[in-house]
């Protein structure tokens, strides 16, 4: 069986829909030849500050799935591209507070008659079947931490409590779950970025997704369509429609065109010192304009 799927990332603007000014703090990539298909977000405070974080993390999951080969289970691939995510954002970001980007991310690795599935912050995969949307992941939200019986009342008193991200990329240890389903052809999923499920309901998602008579790019830019409607002020969205298909694996395609450079990709090999530019101070407010433009700009640029 072989991944097949399509993928956009997209900058909004609620009052243009479609910003090509904007920088999209998203990214996602899909390899049918690794079976690996990869949504990331980076929420930055100010500016496109999460971009570069976003970046990483998508080809940090591409690079790890190829260093290891063919024969490593799909839990190890995946574990293996989110520690090395994990490591990468944090370097990017160590002397960020108030301003450091909150990364999740959200990723599916084929394997035979095998769909592996990591996700750490709010990015989510979800199975499209019979009009409906099934979520596969629970977003690490600290509404998601509390007992069920306590939830209802905390909605009521603090009502952004479900966005409270309890889990991400680049904060303490690595904390990605991963799990194990068994797929067949014709099956079909969405890995997408938090803003996709904040902005659309999962009844809205699950009735573009069905129409009949749709080619897969159609369904993906009615669903970038309904998104652009929806949106309010300017937010990055990022979102695969992944499916379980047969026969030979397809080009690959991806938010970002190339791998990152520098010494933060280094695929199947432990990251070397970072350059004494990466490791200067920034009094806690994330990165001054001469050292991101100099070092995450390229990143961000692909």
């Amino acid at each position: 069986m072989t991944l097949v799927g399509t993928g956009m990332c997209a900058a909004l603007n609620a009052h243009a829909g479609l910003d090509p000014r904007l920088q999209c703090e998203d990214d996602f990539r899909i390899d049918p030849a690794l079976g690996v298909a990869v949504v990331s977000s980076g929420n930055g405070v100010t500016g496109a500050q999460g971009r570069a974080g976003a970046v990483l993390t998508t080809w940090s999951v591409i690079g790890e799935a190829e260093a290891v080969g063919s024969g490593v289970s799909g839990d190890a691939v995946l574990d293996a591209g989110f520690r090395r995510a994990h490591e990468v954002v944090d370097r990017v970001t160590w002397s960020w507070s108030a301003h450091k980007p909150v990364h999740s991310a959200a990723a599916v690795r084929l394997d035979g008659d095998r769909l592996w599935l990591a996700h750490v912050g709010t990015a989510r995969v979800s199975r499209i079947e019979s009009g409906r949307l099934t979520p596969l992941t629970v977003p690490h939200t600290y509404l998601n931490s509390l007992p069920v019986e306590q939830r209802a009342e905390w909605v009521e008193k603090f009502a952004e409590v479900d966005r409270v991200v309890t889990r991400a990329l680049g904060y303490g240890a690595p904390e990605h779950d991963v799990a194990e389903i068994l797929v067949k052809p014709g099956e079909w999923f969405l890995i997408a970025s938090p803003t996709v499920h904040a902005a659309l309901s999962d009844d809205v998602i699950a009735e573009l997704l069905s129409a009949r008579g749709r080619s897969l790019e159609q369904l993906r830019e009615d669903l970038l369509g309904e998104l652009a409607a929806a949106i309010v002020y300017e937010r990055s969205v990022a979102f695969v429609i992944a499916g379980v298909g047969e026969g030979a694996p397809r080009d690959g395609q991806g938010g970002s065109s190339r791998p990152p450079p520098g010494w933060l990709f280094q695929p199947g090999r432990a990251l070397p010192e970072a350059p004494p530019e990466w490791r200067r101070e920034t009094a806690s407010r994330g990165p001054d304009a001469r050292w991101f433009a100099e070092l995450a700009g390229p990143i961000m640029a692909l």
